[in-house]
């Protein structure tokens, strides 16, 4: 979902109702740290949220992996592949688990 984009708002605020609704459901999402500030908004502050970042050597195993199954491999310039295995292992990648939704939501 994308933040800000009127699909993911409707999406949320039908999620919204479903604590509201059944006291005893918990809500499990994971999205992208720019979602967090609309889940906050949206479930009143009663989202508890865990980071989560991979490892360096997590990311450059997928995409070895990725690369290796290439379906196109021939357009793939060994430049642009070292470029994608230095630069990409280096970006911040963060991804939030939404744990639970308290009850009594208004």
């Amino acid at each position: 979902m994308c933040a800000g984009a009127s699909n993911g708002i409707i999406v949320l605020e039908s999620l919204q109702q479903i604590p509201q609704e059944s006291s005893n459901t918990r809500l499990f999402m994971t999205g992208r740290p720019q979602v967090r500030g609309e889940v906050e908004k949206k479930f009143h502050g009663a989202a508890t949220f865990i980071p989560i970042r991979p490892t360096e050597d997590g990311v450059v195993r997928y995409l070895r992996d990725e690369l290796q199954n290439d379906t196109t491999p021939e357009i793939m310039s060994s430049t642009l592949e070292a470029e994608i295995m230095k630069t990409i292992p280096e970006m911040d990648s963060e991804t939030y688990v939404e744990t639970g939704v308290r009850k009594g939501l208004r």
